[in-house]
């Protein structure tokens, strides 16, 4: 953030900030995040409701109630924030049950622009150690009942809407926006960001190279006098925030010129990380079978067939005529789906 935007959001925070358009607000755990127990709330219209997010022994999920009833996201990663849909004037009470857990949000000026805090309860608010991006909130408490915060869902100003800046940051998960900073601040030239995009990033990613360059659309990068216009716009130090790059973006040709670059950065072609859904067995072996579906060998006699497009498919012993735990016993597949152990 630029010395002026830093003194325009102090000036905001002194006077009392006002609604926001902005529609979401993520947050995530000061000790465990921001890789797991990341949140999204995600503003609504309704009635108002007591809302509450509680740290417990499970550290890579908040508790989430609203109203008494559990409306704990099953998803709670970087990648895919867990949704909580949240209405204004929702009372939210982030609270500590067990363990250690702190909350901590992408800055100040966000927060407060979604979240109107209680002074009077909760503990200090303030610039913490970063977890990635993330940089205010609470120092972090374990329990059995510290409550961390108390806030109420601000309402938009009359007749706003979301900016068209907004509206690409809803778009765009942490990873993604994490991929565009890069990209924009390792480029020495207009011509680096003119690329697709797999072409400067893919050193940094886990997917083999080649496996990028076979998928890139050579159109996909920034059009020239956007390209020209971020990097003559570039601070010393480079972008910390894509809030900084995005007006430069408008005024150099429009947002909608980004559709192919988002497209170039989102999980389509970089894919991503999530839970299995439902409960299944500890797992000890995993291997990907020709027909995409995926193998679980568990520390059970039970064997675990998931199709990543619906739920895992728990087999028996019975079922497999497996009679034996097979923990720990060097599982390999061949190409012509035989198996050795």
């Amino acid at each position: 953030m630029t010395m002026v935007s830093r003194l325009v959001a102090a000036i905001l925070i002194f006077v009392g900030l006002p609604s926001f358009g902005q529609d979401s607000l993520t947050m995530t755990c000061a000790q465990h995040g921001n890789e797991v127990m990341t949140l999204k709330f995600v503003r609504e219209t309704g009635e108002a409701r007591s809302v509450k997010v509680i740290g417990q022994a499970n550290t890579s999920r908040w508790t989430v109630t609203i109203d008494g009833q559990d409306a704990t996201p099953a998803t709670q990663t970087l990648a895919n924030p867990g949704v909580v849909a949240v209405h204004v004037a929702d009372t939210i009470e982030f609270k500590v049950e067990t363990s250690l857990h702190g909350i901590i949000f992408l800055s100040e000026e966000l927060a407060r622009g979604f979240l109107d805090f209680d002074k009077g309860a909760g503990q200090p608010l303030d610039n913490r150690p970063p977890k990635g991006e993330f940089d205010w909130g609470t120092e972090k408490f374990d329990g059995p009942d510290d409550v961390l915060a108390v806030a109420n869902v601000r309402a938009l100003a009359p007749g706003a809407a979301p900016s068209p800046e907004e509206e690409v940051l809803a778009k765009m998960s942490p990873s993604m926006q994490r991929r565009m900073l890069r990209i924009v601040n390792r480029a020495h030239r207009p011509e680096d960001l003119t690329k697709s995009p797999q072409d400067v990033q893919a050193r940094s990613e886990h997917t083999p190279v080649i496996v990028h360059r076979s998928k890139a659309n050579a159109t996909a990068g920034f059009p020239r006098e956007m390209a020209e216009a971020v990097i003559s716009s570039r601070p010393l130090d480079g972008y910390r925030d894509l809030r900084e790059c995005l007006p430069v973006y408008e005024s150099s040709g429009g947002l909608d010129d980004l559709s192919g670059v988002l497209e170039s950065l989102g999980p389509g072609q970089f894919g991503q990380w999530d839970e299995v859904p439902g409960r299944i067995p500890s797992v000890m072996h995993a291997a990907m079978l020709h027909t995409g579906k995926v193998l679980f060998i568990t520390d059970l006699e039970s064997t675990v067939l998931w199709d990543p497009a619906s739920a895992p498919e728990i087999l028996s012993g019975s079922q497999t005529g497996l009679d034996e735990i097979l923990y720990c016993s060097g599982h390999s597949f061949l190409r012509g789906c035989q198996k050795t152990g």
